[in-house]
């Protein structure tokens, strides 16, 4: 755990052999930030500057500068909830992007990771996409259903992003949950979840890894419906092992 008196979230997929290795702690994520713009949004996280609009993905880092055309997104016709593109499953559908959000940024690999959604309601289904510099490919790394992601934590190896997903626990709070995104197998986690005591609504505030293989973190939960309610922090912490992939 890079701090101590830091709140964590653990969030872990099992898999295939890591497909870059960096030994040591994770390095605490640079912060985000978010500027509208029309038509789009301006995202800055370390060196990065990350631009979305209608034409596509502008990026900057330094003095290099990409541009990712928007028909590149991975967004499909069979992506779509309504029948908005009538064209073959695979084929791209702009309409369905209804909402974009910056993930992380991997500084040391040069990769970037997005967040689409195709739905508009509060809980909705999400593409988790990602960009790297060194190939200038786009790739399609899973799906994801809720409110949206944040706070990502990617493992020591790279090969795993740890972070929050949002959903609405009732009239009076939001909460989070631990999913992990695996990004050799292309595939998405959350944390298995527990048969032996009912579950109260939590807030994780915080994520991080310890080591390649457990997540740690603290949260704040309270009585579903008790606005008023005292929240009680804990800390926990989660293995690879009890997170299920699909």
């Amino acid at each position: 755990m890079n701090s101590p008196n830091a709140l964590l979230l653990i969030l872990a997929l099992a898999g295939q052999p890591a497909i870059l290795v960096q030994n040591g702690p994770s390095v605490e994520p640079p912060r985000v930030e978010r500027e509208l713009i029309s038509g789009g949004m301006i995202y800055r996280s370390g060196k990065l500057k990350f631009t979305y609009q209608t034409s596509g993905i502008d990026l900057e880092l330094g003095t290099e500068k990409r541009h990712v055309d928007r028909n590149r997104l991975p967004v499909y016709t069979n992506d779509c909830r309504s029948s908005q593109c009538f064209l073959q499953p695979r084929t791209f559908c702009g309409a369905c992007i209804k909402q974009f959000e910056f993930v992380a940024w991997d500084e040391g690999r040069q990769r970037v990771f997005f967040a689409i959604a195709t739905d508009i309601s509060q809980n909705k289904p999400w593409i988790l996409a990602g960009y790297d510099f060194k190939s200038n490919r786009v790739t399609r790394l899973g799906e994801f259903y809720g409110g949206g992601a944040g706070d990502a934590v990617i493992s020591p190896s790279g090969r795993y992003i740890a972070m929050k997903g949002y959903g609405v626990c009732g009239g009076c709070c939001t909460s989070t949950y631990l999913m992990v995104a695996d990004l050799a197998a292309h595939r998405m986690g959350t944390e298995k979840p527990q048969t032996n005591a009912p579950q109260e609504p939590r807030v994780i505030v915080t994520v991080d890894w310890a080591g390649e293989s457990e997540i740690v973190y603290d949260a704040l939960s309270h009585k579903e419906g008790d606005c008023n309610a005292e929240r009680k922090q804990s800390t926990g912490g989660v293995k690879l092992l009890d997170i299920a992939f699909r």
